[in-house]
């Protein structure tokens, strides 16, 4: 599971939780 932000603006709240919850 990658994702950026930056890729997608319109969740970066969403993607930021993820990534900082799956990742670590």
């Amino acid at each position: 599971m990658s994702f950026h932000p930056d890729s997608l603006p319109d969740l970066e709240g969403k993607v930021f939780i993820v990534t900082g919850g799956n990742s670590g």
